[in-house]
């Protein structure tokens, strides 16, 4: 039988949700267990959302206030204040910071303590959330923060913390999306497989691909122009019949798989053979 949901109703009840493969009947003992695997993902992630929080604050400023998060066995995913898109020093510089924490080691402690004294020490608070007479505190480094979670016994639990994405989800509120342990592994692994794919394809090496790709751009930009000069050159060759109309002269052409960027280039180029005239011009 799986656990798929847990809910906490009122007076501190939980009530676990639960799919069941066989009959249960009024009276039956049943064991309830932790699959170990899942929790300790989910404990690295939870920790880490914590960290990041606290280094988006150190290199964004005090601004910065949880919006949402959702952590789960895949990834850690936390929404926050801020206005603009992170530049990719900014991302790089959050990653580090947590990353270092991680590193050192820190010991994850927990204490119960009141609201009041809780924020006297720094800890961060949900806006909007209610709390009673004692909350739980975090510290995990240098991150305090009221939660009733589960988190890893040290920092260095988490084995290493990679960004996968960062985007907006509104106005003003950004979001970070990152993997943890094997599974920030397992994603660099992938991305270092495609470079080397890249690589292999381009017969470079790494610190030649950036220029190699320029280079191809900046070709494929000059045979574009050529091709582009040439199909204008071809319809220009065959001769353009035109219509008089009130003693305007119309001339409309219909292409086939001619390039709506070219169409100006063609237009103006049958302007200046046939001033003055109206060109009509379209692409199939």
């Amino acid at each position: 039988n799986k656990i798929i949901d847990v809910k906490k109703q009122f007076g501190g009840l939980f009530c676990h949700l639960v799919e069941i493969s066989s009959e249960l009947r009024t009276g039956d003992h049943v064991k309830a267990s932790i699959d170990e695997k899942n929790r300790k993902l989910i404990m690295s992630n939870h920790t880490t959302a914590h960290l990041l929080q606290f280094a988006l604050r150190k290199i964004l400023g005090n601004h910065v206030n949880q919006k949402g998060s959702l952590v789960n066995s895949e990834k850690v995913r936390f929404d926050f204040s801020h206005p603009k898109g992170l530049s990719s020093d900014e991302i790089l510089s959050v990653e580090h910071l947590v990353n270092q924490m991680i590193m050192s080691n820190h010991n994850t402690d927990v204490t119960i303590t009141s609201p009041e004294q809780a924020i006297e020490s720094g800890a961060i608070a949900l806006f909007g959330e209610k709390y009673g007479d004692q909350v739980r505190v975090v510290k995990a480094g240098d991150s305090i923060e009221l939660c009733g979670g589960t988190h890893v016994n040290r920092t260095g639990d988490i084995g290493v913390f990679k960004i996968i994405s960062e985007e907006s989800i509104s106005s003003g509120v950004r979001r970070i999306e990152g993997y943890t342990g094997i599974k920030a592994l397992e994603f660099m692994n992938e991305k270092q497989a495609k470079l080397n794919d890249a690589l292999q394809v381009m017969k470079c090496l790494e610190d030649e691909l950036s220029d190699k790709i320029k280079l191809l751009q900046s070709d494929r930009k000059k045979l574009e122009k050529e091709n582009a000069d040439l199909r204008i050159k071809v319809i220009m060759s065959e001769g353009l019949n035109h219509e008089l109309i009130h003693n305007n002269k119309f001339i409309t052409l219909t292409l086939k798989d001619f390039p709506a960027s070219d169409l100006r280039s063609l237009a103006l180029e049958i302007e200046s053979k046939n001033s003055p005239c109206i060109v009509i011009l379209s692409s199939e």
